[in-house]
């Protein structure tokens, strides 16, 4: 893997250090453990942390709080390297890196203020939650949003969210693949927004992300492996075809499947949603919720050559086949175009 010129940087601090201090245990991120014998993961009992300033989510707190302990004897823009033992020095990098001894500082270092909002909750109860449906544009959301907060946060799963439930009064914004009662469940007065998209349409653009050229299986969720090589008609007919056709009502109201028209009317009262085929008047809309200006956000994660990837002709047949559940799924998402156009 090639690395950008702060993590060269601190992968020569941790070279120098165990070149001056001997074999240690060095935890570091997943992406350079196997640069390095004896490395750990985030959380395992270490002799040093090279801690990554925008991971310290994923640590756990004793973890942390046991890091902020130790001596800080490197650091650039993206890196801390801790060492314990109050007689750790300066580790200089082969070929220079920017260095500093982090003693007698005005300013608390980025862990200090990181321990210290998660202890005073510093973001509780007015945080702003992005549920990124997939597929519905919301890493560009996230990518233009991101720097427009003090401390963004993205999640892949309910189950990293409580993983990190600890850390969220640290982040004001947070954003992912959750579900609304899911955030519910460890986060009070947050304030919500979401995109949607036709469901058909989103599943063949999934289904095309899914049989990208090069594309890491093993990122992809387990049901939608299936779609690499197998044909959507085939897909709609499993129960996971069907619960990925509903997911947007599932991350949004809970339900796989179609939902009562109290419920809709109750979750969209709670969340700001909008359809990605309206994501400029979603946008303006919601300006002051996350922050940015529709002309702010560009294009990313887009497929290149989907109808390549989906031909025509298989889309006709999932629709031939399955068009009466395919039309039950898109009643959610007409609910949403009418009430945003009202």
């Amino acid at each position: 893997m090639a690395l950008d010129p702060y993590w060269t940087q601190a992968c020569e601090a941790v070279g120098k250090l165990l070149a001056d201090k001997g074999p240690l245990a060095v935890a570091l991120p997943g992406e350079l453990r196997s640069r390095f014998a004896g490395s750990v993961a985030y959380g395992a009992a270490a002799d040093a942390v090279l801690l990554h300033k925008g991971m310290m989510s994923v640590v756990p707190l004793d973890s942390l709080a046991q890091t902020a302990a130790m001596t800080p004897v490197f650091e650039n823009a993206v890196f801390v390297l801790h060492v314990r033992g109050a007689d750790a020095g300066p580790v200089a990098p082969a070929g220079g890196g920017m260095l500093r001894r982090l003693f007698g500082k005005a300013r608390p270092s980025a862990l200090e203020a990181y321990l210290g909002d998660v202890a005073a909750a510093r973001f509780s109860g007015r945080q702003t939650v992005f549920l990124h449906i997939p597929k519905t544009g919301g890493t560009s959301i996230f990518a233009a949003a991101a720097g427009k907060f003090s401390r963004p946060l993205q999640l892949r799963s309910n189950a990293e969210l409580m993983e990190t439930r600890d850390h969220l009064p640290a982040h004001d914004f947070i954003s992912g693949h959750i579900a609304f009662d899911a955030v519910e469940t460890v986060l009070t007065g947050a304030t919500y927004a979401a995109l949607v998209r036709d469901p058909f349409d989103r599943l063949v653009s999934a289904t095309g992300h899914a049989r990208r050229p090069g594309e890491n299986v093993r990122r992809l969720p387990p049901d939608m492996r299936v779609l690499r090589t197998g044909r959507l008609r085939t897909y709609l007919d499993t129960s996971n075809g069907r619960a990925e056709l509903f997911i947007q009502q599932g991350i949004i109201a809970g339900l796989r499947g179609p939902v009562p028209a109290a419920r809709l009317e109750e979750r969209l009262e709670r969340i700001a949603v909008g359809t990605t085929e309206n994501m400029a008047a979603f946008l303006a809309r919601n300006r002051r919720l996350l922050k940015i200006e529709p002309g702010e956000v560009g294009r990313r994660n887009a497929t290149a050559e989907r109808d390549l990837l989906v031909p025509q002709e298989e889309i006709d047949e999932a629709l031939a086949h399955h068009g009466d559940m395919i039309e039950e799924a898109r009643e959610f998402h007409r609910a949403v175009a009418a009430r945003e156009s009202a």
